[in-house]
């Protein structure tokens, strides 16, 4: 599937993990446990620029891997609006 993109500065993992995802059969479960705790923030949430630089590079990715790629990436960036409500105790 080849190694993480140099063409992409902030979505190179979510690139990644298209390709593996796509490239092999999965038969897909629902499991109903936590699996990983991540922190919020990072270079994709550092700044609105940022923001946007992301957007557009997991635009370009959802192009080769999604039908509805426009719908696809406002449904994964409006699930994490909830990052930017949360404050850190």
């Amino acid at each position: 599937i080849g190694d993480f993109s140099l063409n992409y500065k902030i979505s190179a993992d979510y690139d990644f993990m298209h390709r593996l995802f796509s490239s092999m059969k999965f038969d897909i479960r629902y499991f109903r446990a936590y699996l990983v705790k991540m922190s919020v923030g990072g270079a994709s949430n550092a700044s609105f620029k940022n923001i946007v630089k992301k957007m557009k590079e997991d635009y370009a990715i959802l192009n080769f891997y999604s039908k509805i790629p426009l719908f696809t990436l406002l449904f994964k960036n409006f699930r994490k609006v909830s990052q930017f409500l949360i404050r850190k105790s």
